[in-house]
């Protein structure tokens, strides 16, 4: 198995876009065609945290009577666990799970 290919495995980045996750590669200076091992475990599960930041960030789409939405909440603490498991804690710290809050009454 292929660094890429441990990438995609994990759940909900199998749709990922060849462009984005060799953008993704490249940025974490990973080479995504070399053999997964332990080794380069922690550099794949940074590239997987990378890509649901990015999943998160996407818009929901719908078109006719199919939609997509993507789970942000459990997407959000994929990448937070992801990178605290891997010695990012600046990048798990800035990942933000909460409920927003109105600032005024609308009614």
């Amino acid at each position: 198995m292929t660094i890429s290919e441990a990438i995609q495995s994990f759940p909900g980045l199998s749709d990922v876009s060849e462009d984005y996750l060799t953008k993704v590669l490249t940025d974490r200076s990973v080479t995504g065609t070399a053999s997964y091992t332990l080794d380069v475990k922690a550099d794949a599960e940074l590239c997987a945290a990378d890509l649901y930041m990015a999943i998160v960030a996407s818009p929901d789409f719908s078109e006719g009577k199919f939609s997509l939405k993507y789970p942000r909440g459990y997407l959000l603490s994929m990448a937070r666990s992801l990178y605290e498991n891997n010695g990012e804690a600046a990048n798990a710290s800035k990942v933000a799970i909460g409920k927003s809050t109105a600032l005024k009454k609308w009614w």
